[in-house]
């Protein structure tokens, strides 16, 4: 059960507290403090960390600079936990995972990883929790979550591991996506790909689907539709200059796998663009 589920930007200022429930915390942006027990550490935008239940824990921001993450608190109980007496005096009790498992307790993930998006979703889903298919939709897209947690903490090499192999991963994710986004009007290879990570083809196809959810050639994908939808909105600019500087071989090529990703030709999505953007300034015009 999904208990509480937000976004929060601020100068983090949140002194030693224990919880009833488990957090799973994402920093978004700058940097926090994140104390554990015994242990301290800086955490930088990426690093995700799933603190259990009656672990003492503080947030800071260093030098008063803001900070943004999204938290999730839940647990498996599907009644709200009654309050207990002296929980300073209880250690932190142990769920039993499937098949001895444990999640790993804190990972680095590359940008663009599809994690941050479902969090988010959860936190939309939670904010109509008084939907029960919301409700419903929060918790199955929780458990994903935790089940791809379970996986790391079996197979720690695999790809988001923890300590100087979680970041060396991350930097490899960094420089790939930087430069697909800079070059989405070439063809983009996996060979080439590959050699701004750094590490073999295959190597390079199975730490990227492990970080961003998809294969490279569908992140790709994505990217240009995306691009190609911002570029639309200028009607200054034809069809197939877009095809082009979006990386499709030629306009037709362009329209069909963009009319198969949006269900709209891109003639069709300028012309809705186009309009709502006329019926806005209307309404400006008028108030």
């Amino acid at each position: 059960m999904i208990r509480i589920a937000h976004v929060h930007e601020s100068v983090l200022t949140i002194p030693d507290r224990i919880l009833y429930d488990h957090e799973l915390v994402l920093v978004l942006r700058g940097v926090a403090s994140i104390s554990m027990g015994s242990e301290t550490r800086l955490a930088e935008p990426g690093t995700m960390l799933l603190i259990p239940p009656f672990t003492p824990h503080a947030f800071q921001s260093p030098g008063g600079a803001r900070s943004a993450h999204i938290a999730v608190h839940f647990d498996f109980c599907p009644e709200t936990p009654q309050p207990l007496d002296a929980p300073d005096g209880r250690d932190p009790y142990e769920i039993v995972w499937p098949g001895g498992l444990k999640p790993a307790p804190i990972v680095s993930l590359a940008p663009g990883h599809w994690i941050e998006q479902t969090l988010r979703e959860i936190v939309d889903s939670h904010a109509e929790e008084d939907d029960p298919l919301s409700v419903l939709e929060a918790s199955s897209r929780m458990a994903r979550v935790l089940a791809q947690m379970l996986r790391w903490g079996a197979r720690p090499e695999a790809g988001d591991a923890y300590g100087v192999v979680s970041h060396v991963n991350h930097e490899r994710m960094g420089r790939v996506l930087a430069h697909i986004a800079g070059s989405l009007a070439s063809p983009l290879t996996l060979d080439e790909l590959a050699q701004v990570a750094g590490i073999g083809r295959s190597r390079f196809v199975t730490l990227f689907r492990e970080a961003t959810g998809v294969s490279p050639q569908h992140y790709i994908q994505q990217r240009r539709i995306a691009e190609a939808r911002r570029l639309l909105a200028d009607p200054g600019l034809q069809i197939k200059q877009i095809a082009a500087m979006t990386g499709f071989e030629d306009r037709f090529y362009f329209s069909k796998v963009f009319r198969r990703v949006d269900g709209l030709t891109p003639t069709q999505f300028r012309a809705a663009v186009l309009f709502g953007r006329s019926l806005a300034s209307e309404d400006e015009s008028q108030a």
